[in-house]
């Protein structure tokens, strides 16, 4: 999948959840490709969410994995299936 396909999947998803709108309000999800331009094997990709709570609260799950130079998270060859989870809770002060 190249980053176009990417780019074009997540602007589906994303205008499809307006139609959500309740269920969505302070809901976000994102992507991150960091791409290591000394060794191309070691380039990782991020997906997350987070969702943001009427009074101050925010919640963001994550997962970061190795993917390689083909920016493909689900499948590629030289991925072994192991990733970094991150569970992440905030707090504003106002």
């Amino acid at each position: 999948m190249t980053i176009k396909k990417l780019i074009l999947l997540i602007s589906i998803i994303m205008l499809s959840m307006s139609a959500f709108a309740d269920v969505t309000d302070g809901l976000s999800i994102g992507t991150r490709y960091d791409y290591n331009m000394d060794n191309h094997d070691n380039s990782k990709m991020r997906l997350f969410a987070k969702k943001k709570f009427n009074d101050n609260h925010s919640l963001k799950f994550a997962w970061t994995r190795e993917i390689g130079e083909t920016p493909n998270f689900f499948s590629n060859s030289m991925s072994d299936d192991k990733g970094n989870a991150y569970i992440e809770y905030e707090y504003s002060f106002k």
